[in-house]
């Protein structure tokens, strides 16, 4: 989720996503720092790569930034997880009524049929056509 610095929520739907990064064995002074963040991206849940990052002393304050972002982020995704759950349960739920309403409209269109059909008066052509149903419906329900 994307918050504003308050903490209130400015989009729940966001798509990350992501990507191996490979850090070769041998890194340019300069480039150490975004080298243990690839490290780290890439592996944060591996105590073994914790370890080698907890060495380098000129990113321990990194490292400690990076462990609560990613604590806060797995929350995050919690929290994202159980919003997305309840869409789908609504959007089920609303599907579930809509289907359940043309059923029911669909039955009663056929009720109707049938005492059209009763009443004799009609030709299952203008039966179909007052009623919305099928020529072939209204000779299945004939019979």
């Amino acid at each position: 989720m994307m918050r504003l610095d308050d903490g209130t929520v400015f989009a729940d739907r966001l798509q990350i996503r992501f990507f191996s990064l490979k850090v070769p064995d041998r890194v340019d002074k300069s480039l150490q720092k975004a080298a243990n963040w690839c490290t780290f991206i890439g592996g944060n849940s591996n105590p073994k790569v914790l370890e080698k990052l907890e060495k380098d002393a000129g990113w321990k304050e990194d490292l400690k930034v990076a462990l609560n972002t990613a604590i806060r982020l797995s929350a995050e995704e919690r929290a994202w997880a159980y919003h997305l759950s309840m869409d789908r349960a609504e959007t089920d739920y609303r599907n579930g009524i809509k289907y359940a309403r043309l059923d029911a409209r669909e039955e009663a269109l056929k009720e109707t049929a049938r005492n059209l059909l009763d009443m004799g008066l009609l030709s299952h052509e203008q039966i179909a056509q007052a009623t919305g149903l099928s020529l072939a419906d209204v000779e299945q329900l004939a019979k």
